[in-house]
């Protein structure tokens, strides 16, 4: 580093990561016959509690296939994530 930049000193750290144990779930939403797939990462913490996080790209691609607008999209999504898993 001191042989290629100008640079007089440097500074590190370490880190350290926790994560939640997470899994994948698919949730279709739309009209019968038009049907779009939505992959959903859901996190449970150990009060029962969860986070359900959906994939950008998959939610961008229904919307853009039903010609609704990505909220629209995410709250059909989470209506039928809940109703298949309470």
């Amino acid at each position: 580093m001191f042989r290629h930049t100008t640079t007089v000193g440097v500074r590190w750290s370490s880190w350290q990561r926790a994560t939640l144990a997470r899994r994948s779930v698919t949730v279709a939403v739309g009209p019968e016959g038009r049907r779009q797939r939505i992959s959903v990462k859901v996190s449970e913490v150990g009060d029962g509690s969860r986070t359900v996080e959906p994939e950008l790209s998959d939610v961008e691609s229904a919307a853009e296939a039903l010609d609704l607008p990505l909220r629209g999209v995410v709250d059909q999504l989470m209506t039928e994530f809940r109703r298949q898993d309470p």
